[in-house]
């Protein structure tokens, strides 16, 4: 499981890869990077591109 936003963008593929997934902008994603959180409104999303690469982020990422 990835406990990290770290983890999670860089499972993604990096930061511009994260951005296209979530389809927000990748200074969006630096400010996850920053903040060391991924709006809840990203959680299936994020969720879903991960179960394609078979990984899982915790929740309390995302802030639950």
């Amino acid at each position: 499981m990835l406990r990290t936003v770290d983890e999670v963008i860089e499972k993604l593929g990096g930061t511009q890869r994260a951005a296209e997934v979530a389809a927000v902008l990748p200074s969006a994603v630096s400010n996850w990077r920053k903040r060391e959180k991924i709006p809840s409104d990203r959680f299936f999303v994020i969720g879903e591109a991960l179960r394609a690469v078979s990984a899982e982020a915790d929740p309390a990422i995302f802030g639950f």
